[in-house]
C-alpha cells in the first residue's frame, strides 16, 4: 500500500519533481561520461606518447570527478530539500489522519528509490550516449583516426551507482529528520511563513549600492591593469573588493529598485508589471546571498567554459610558429657548442645554426617605454633577464627557410622581434621611438619592430626570445657570451627513422663526452635538448586537450549549480505565492495575463545574476588572458558560440521548466 502511495504522489506530482528529476539525471550523466573519459582509447589511434596524454588526462578527470561529486551532493540535497518543504503541509495532513511518522518515512523512501532509480537509469542512458560523443570530439582534439565501436565502462558505471547511493542513502536520513524535528501545527502553517525584508531603508540602500558600484569598479580596475602588474596584495584586494561588492549590489538592490521603477508611472502600471516587480523584489530581498553566489558560480561557469575552449586554439595556434623546422638541438652552458654535437650530414637537406647571444638586463629598457605599465612590468621584471641579440645572417638564413623576405639593416641598424605574444606588446611600445641601444660598446639605433611572432627553432617553449634584437654579424664580437645554440636540422627523407636514430646518437654522445672544462665561463651547468616537430605537436594537442576538458567539465558543473539554486528559489516560494495570483484571478486577470506575469517574474529573476556574471567573466577572462598569453592570446570570441550553446541549453532548460513547475502551482486547486 505505501509503495502504491508513493508512486502515485511521483506521478501525481511529476511537475514538483521534475528539477529533482533533471538534477539527478544531469549529474549522472555527466558524471559518468568523464569518469568513463580514458575507456576512449579503445576507439582511437593513438601512438605511445598520445596514449600517455589520454592516461594523464583520465586521471585529471578522476581527480576533478572527486569535487565533483561534493557539489552535486550538494545540489541534491539542495533539491530534495526543496521538495520536502514544498509538501509539508501533506505530510502534517497525514499526521492529522493518524499516520505514524515511520510510516512517513517509509513513503519518503520509497519515493527516493523510485525517482532515483528513474533518473539513474535515465542518466547513465544519456551518459552513456554521451561518451560516444566524446570519443568522436576526442579524436578531433588528437587530430587522430577514430575507429568507432560502442564503448561502455563498468569502473565508471560502478562509480557512478556506488556514488549515487551513498547519497541517496544520505538524502532518505535527512527527510527522516527533518519530518520528525516538525510538530504538526509547522507542517501545517508552512506555506503561511514569510520571510521579513532585510532592507527598508531607501537612503541606506542607495549609500550601499553606489558603495558596491565604486567596489566593483575598483576591482574591474585592477583586473584591467593586468595580471603582470599587480602583486599579491592587489590580487586579494581585487578579489575581496569583487566579493564585497557582489553581495552589497544585490542586499541594496531591493532597497530602492521598487522605488526607482516606480518613478516611471506609464511603465509601472502597464499590465501586471506593479505586481511582477513586487514580487521580484519580494525575493531578492529574501535570496541575495544565494543571488551573490550565483552570479559568482556563473563567472566561474562562463571563465572556465570561454577559457578551456579558447585557450585550446591559442595553444595549438602556436604549433606553427614553434615548430619551423623538423628537428632542433638546443644547447645551453657550453663554451662551443657548434662543436659539441658530431652530425651525420649525409641524412640532412639543411643544417641551421641560430645563435642566441646575452646582452644587457632587461629591466635596462624601462626608460624607453610611453606607457606607464610598460615601465611597471619591466622594472619589477629580474636582473637576470637579457635582452638577446640575433646574427642578421642566421635570421635572414630563419626567413629564408619559412618562406619569408630577408632583412636588411644598415651598418648600425637593429630589428626587434618577439617569440611571445605577452611581450610583444611592451616591446613594440619600448621601440616606437626607435631608440638608440648599446650592443656591446656600439650604438644601434632600433630601425622597426616585428609585427608578427618569430621563433629560431623548434621547441615547446613558446617565450624563449622575449627581447630578441637582430644586429649586423659584425656587431657581435666572438667573445659574446651565449644564451643558447640551437642546431635546426631538414631532413632529406621526413618519413625514414634513421635520421631520428643518428640526431639522438649524437645527442647521446654529446651527453657522454662532454666534461666540465667544457663549461663556458660562468657557467654552472649546461643542458641539451633535442626536439622534434611531431613530438612537439603531440605535446601540445595533448596539452589543449586537458584544458578543453577541464574547462568543460567544470563550466558545466558550475552551471548546473547556479540553474539549480535558481529554479529553487522560484519554485519554493510559488506555493505562497499562490493565494496572490487567486487574488488577480479574482479582480477580473485572464489566464493568459498571469502566464504572462509569470513568464515576466521568472525571465527578470533569471536574468539579472546572470547579466551581473556576464560582467564579472568579461574581467575575470580579461585578467586570465594576461597569464595564459605565454601559450598565445586568447580569441575569446570564437569559443564565445560553444559557452553559449551551452549556457542555452542548460540554463534555458532550467528556466522553462521552473515557468511550467511555477505555472502549473499556482493554478493548481489543492
Amino acid at each position: 500500500m505505501y509503495f502504491k502511495l508513493a508512486y502515485q504522489n511521483v506521478k501525481k506530482s511529476y511537475r514538483d519533481f521534475m528539477i529533482y528529476f533533471l538534477t539527478l539525471a544531469f549529474s549522472v550523466c555527466l558524471f559518468y561520461t568523464f569518469n568513463s573519459f580514458q575507456q576512449q582509447k579503445e576507439v582511437l589511434s593513438l601512438n605511445e606518447m598520445e596514449h600517455a596524454i589520454l592516461e594523464t588526462t583520465g586521471i585529471v578527470m578522476n581527480f576533478l570527478s572527486i569535487f565533483v561529486a561534493i557539489v552535486f551532493a550538494f545540489l541534491i540535497l539542495y533539491a530534495n530539500r526543496f521538495l520536502i518543504k514544498r509538501r509539508k503541509q501533506e505530510f502534517g495532513l497525514y499526521q492529522l489522519l493518524g499516520m505514524p511518522n515511520g510510516k512517513i518515512d517509509r513513503i519518503l523512501v520509497y519515493e527516493t528509490v523510485l525517482i532515483g532509480l528513474i533518473s539513474l537509469v535515465a542518466g547513465m542512458m544519456l551518459g552513456i550516449a554521451l561518451s560516444q560523443c566524446l570519443s568522436i570530439l576526442t579524436a578531433s582534439l588528437f587530430e587522430v583516426e577514430l575507429n568507432y565501436h560502442f564503448i561502455f565502462s563498468w569502473g565508471a558505471t560502478i562509480a557512478t551507482i556506488l556514488l549515487f547511493a551513498l547519497i541517496f542513502t544520505v538524502t532518505i536520513i535527512l527527510n527522516s529528520f527533518e519530518i520528525n524535528r516538525f510538530k504538526l501545527i509547522d507542517l501545517l502553517q508552512a506555506n503561511q511563513k514569510h520571510q521579513q525584508s532585510h532592507l527598508q531603508n531607501l537612503y541606506l540602500s542607495v549609500f550601499l549600492f553606489l558603495v558596491s558600484l565604486g567596489l566593483l569598479g575598483y576591482a574591474y580596475y585592477l583586473s584591467s591593469r593586468g595580471a603582470y602588474l599587480i602583486d599579491t596584495t592587489q590580487l586579494q584586494i581585487m578579489l575581496v573588493c569583487g566579493l564585497a561588492g557582489t553581495f552589497l549590489l544585490f542586499f541594496s538592490l531591493s532597497g530602492f529598485l521598487l522605488k526607482f521603477i516606480q518613478s516611471s508611472k506609464r511603465f509601472y502600471y502597464r499590465k501586471l508589471n506593479m505586481f511582477v516587480l513586487r514580487q521580484l523584489n519580494a525575493n531578492i530581498n529574501s535570496n541575495f546571498f544565494s543571488m551573490s553566489i550565483i552570479s559568482i558560480l556563473l563567472l566561474l561557469s562562463i571563465g572556465a567554459l570561454s577559457t578551456g575552449f579558447s585557450l585550446r586554439e591559442s595553444i595549438n595556434s602556436t604549433v606553427i610558429l614553434s615548430t619551423p623546422y623538423d628537428a632542433s638541438i638546443s644547447i645551453d652552458g657550453l663554451r662551443d657548442p657548434d662543436a659539441a654535437v658530431v652530425l651525420e650530414k649525409d641524412f640532412f637537406e639543411e643544417i641551421h645554426y641560430f645563435h642566441v647571444y646575452k646582452g644587457e638586463p632587461v629591466n635596462t629598457l624601462a626608460k624607453y617605454a610611453q606607457q606607464e605599465t610598460t615601465q611597471t612590468l619591466l622594472k619589477n621584471v629580474s636582473s637576470y633577464t637579457s635582452i638577446q641579440y640575433v646574427k642578421l645572417s642566421e635570421f635572414n638564413q630563419f626567413l629564408r627557410h619559412i618562406g619569408e623576405e630577408e632583412l636588411t639593416l644598415g651598418d648600425k641598424e637593429g630589428y626587434a622581434f618577439s617569440s611571445t605574444d605577452m611581450v610583444h606588446q611592451y616591446l613594440a611600445d619600448v621601440m616606437s621611438d626607435k631608440p638608440v641601444l648599446s650592443v656591446y660598446g656600439t650604438s644601434v639605433r632600433v630601425k622597426a619592430v616585428s609585427e608578427q611572432l618569430y621563433n629560431g627553432y623548434t621547441t615547446p617553449n613558446m617565450g624563449v626570445i622575449a627581447f630578441g634584437i637582430v644586429v649586423p654579424d659584425n656587431l657581435i664580437p666572438a667573445d659574446a657570451p651565449l644564451n643558447l645554440t640551437a642546431i635546426n636540422l631538414t631532413p632529406k627523407d621526413k618519413e625514414s627513422i634513421e635520421w631520428r636514430k643518428s640526431v639522438y646518437q649524437s645527442v647521446q654522445d654529446t651527453l657522454e663526452n662532454t666534461t666540465e672544462d667544457q663549461l663556458a665561463d660562468g657557467a654552472e651547468y649546461w643542458a641539451i635538448d633535442l626536439e622534434g616537430k611531431e613530438d612537439v605537436r603531440r605535446n601540445t594537442v595533448g596539452l589543449s586537450t586537458v584544458f578543453t576538458y577541464i574547462g568543460l567539465y567544470l563550466g558545466t558543473v558550475f552551471l548546473i549549480a547556479c540553474s539549480v539554486m535558481l529554479a529553487l528559489q522560484q519554485l519554493s516560494s510559488a506555493s505562497s505565492d499562490q493565494q496572490r495570483y487567486r487574488t488577480l484571478v479574482q479582480l477580473g486577470c485572464e489566464r493568459r495575463m498571469i502566464n504572462h506575469a509569470v513568464l515576466l517574474q521568472i525571465s527578470l529573476y533569471f536574468i539579472i545574476p546572470l547579466i551581473v556574471g556576464m560582467i564579472h567573466s568579461f574581467f575575470g577572462i580579461r585578467f586570465v588572458s594576461d597569464i595564459v598569453q605565454l601559450f598565445g592570446r586568447l580569441d575569446i570570441f570564437t569559443s564565445s558560440a560553444y559557452t553559449a550553446a551551452i549556457l542555452v541549453i542548460i540554463y534555458g532548460s532550467y528556466f522553462y521548466i521552473t515557468y511550467l513547475g511555477y505555472r502549473s502551482i499556482i493554478h493548481s486547486k489543492s
